[in-house]
This record gives C-alpha cells, sequence and structure tokens, in this order.
C-alpha cells in the first residue's frame, strides 16, 4: 500500500491546491507601512475580499450563484472569471499572467474566438497567447492593421460587434425601451466611427439601421439607409 503525505501536492485535490496556493500567495504580499502606497497585489485581495462578499449577498438575496475574476485590467478580470467556474472566484496577479498565456490559445481572449483571432494565429503561425512576445509591437501592428482597413466598420447591436436579441423576458415592450437601446448602440457607434477616423482617416457616409421582429408565426426583418452627415449619436437616431 503507498502511503500519501499530505503536504505533497500531488496528493492534493485540486481544490485543495488552489486553497494552497491562494494561501502561499497572501503569505508572500509585503504588509506595508503606515503611509506606505498600498502594492498592486494586496490591493486584489481587498478586491478579492470585497466580491466575496457581494458574491454571498447575492447569493442570500436571489439564490443565485455566481463566478468573479479579480485581476489589474478588465480584459484579465474577465478571463479570470472563466478560469473555475461555477460558483467560484478567481484572483489573477500580474505575475501569474505569463504562465497562464503560455498555455492559453488566443481564442480565448475576448474578441479573439473569431475570424480576427483565427486571422492572426494563422498569419503568424502561433496558437498561444505567450507566443506573441515573440513579435514586436510594428509587426502586430502591421498584422492588425491589414484586418482594420479592410471591410467596413459595423455597429448591430451590441458591445462585441454581435446583433443583440431581446427575447422572453428581455423583450422590448414600450417605446422608452426601444429609445434607451436605440441611444446606447448609436453612442458605441459615434465612439467607434471617432476613432476609425483617427486611426484610418477615412469617413462613413452611410447608415444602415436593421430590425428584425419575432412575430406568432414567423420572423419578419426590414432596414432603412439614410446619410451620415456628422458623427453624433443624437443626430444618427433622427436622421434613423
Amino acid at each position: 500500500m503507498v502511503e500519501c503525505n499530505p503536504l505533497t501536492e500531488s496528493c492534493l485535490s485540486p481544490e485543495e491546491q488552489r486553497s494552497r496556493g491562494l494561501q502561499q500567495w497572501l503569505a508572500s504580499l509585503p504588509v506595508p507601512l503606515s503611509g506606505q502606497h498600498i502594492p498592486a497585489d494586496l490591493q486584489l485581495t481587498v478586491g478579492a475580499i470585497i466580491v466575496e462578499e457581494v458574491r454571498a449577498a447575492i447569493e442570500k438575496d436571489t439564490g443565485f450563484r455566481c463566478s468573479a475574476g479579480i485581476s489589474h485590467n478588465k480584459v484579465l478580470s474577465k478571463l479570470a472569471c472563466g478560469l473555475n467556474k461555477p460558483n467560484r472566484q478567481t484572483v489573477l496577479p500580474l505575475d501569474s499572467v505569463t504562465e497562464l498565456f503560455n498555455s492559453l490559445p488566443i481564442g480565448k481572449i475576448r474578441n479573439l474566438g473569431g475570424k480576427l483571432g483565427a486571422s492572426i494565429s494563422e498569419t503568424l503561425g502561433i496558437k498561444n497567447m505567450g507566443e506573441l512576445t515573440r513579435f514586436s509591437q510594428a509587426q502586430l501592428d502591421s498584422t492588425l492593421e491589414k484586418r482594420q482597413a479592410i471591410g467596413s466598420l459595423t455597429c448591430v447591436g451590441g458591445l462585441s460587434l454581435k446583433h443583440k436579441n431581446f427575447q422572453g423576458k428581455s423583450s422590448l415592450a414600450t417605446k422608452e425601451q426601444v429609445q434607451y437601446w436605440l441611444h446606447q448602440l448609436a453612442l458605441e457607434l459615434e465612439e467607434r466611427l471617432t476613432k476609425d477616423r483617427e486611426v484610418n482617416g477615412r469617413v462613413a457616409k452611410l447608415l444602415t439601421v436593421g430590425v428584425r421582429q419575432l412575430g406568432e408565426k414567423r420572423a419578419s426583418s426590414f432596414s432603412r439607409c439614410c446619410a451620415l452627415v456628422r458623427y453624433e449619436a443624437t443626430k444618427y437616431l433622427v436622421t434613423a
């Protein structure tokens, strides 16, 4: 019979390994003296405590459990959130990002899961995020600019260049609800068009708005086009 030493990592369950790793990381954090700046990783610890309290409150009030990610920016936080689902939260300090990226497929990063990520992988001959470090900023900019200069800029209903559906309980039932979402999309379009003009030196001239409505028997759709005079969200709502 082989005895298992509880101090050996290989004998621990994944949950126990995560717990031990967290405790070791917390123990390694420096304790700031009075008046000193709080280190970034210690700030993550404070954030993790707050998020844990929020998750507990959500479960208590609604009965729903949720996962969370805590890191130094929005992209890393969203990435961390999906690492240990369900009903867990993950802290991702900067010194762990390199190790994670060495085995993380490019498609796992937000906005790189579709054609853009596939194109970057094919063009550069890489699979994981960590392999991007082999290329200079200029090389990466050149690869991305080739794709951005082709085609048109679209905003068809969501914050991630995808159409937005309003089904079931989220259906838009009032004029005010429709106006609210049109305003949100118009603001996003204004921001993207302005950025596109600054980066690529081009100006859009035509605005097309498409709507698809679900009926009792079948769906119906229609679209309207109008000249795009200037980049102002309020102007879109009037002309469209």
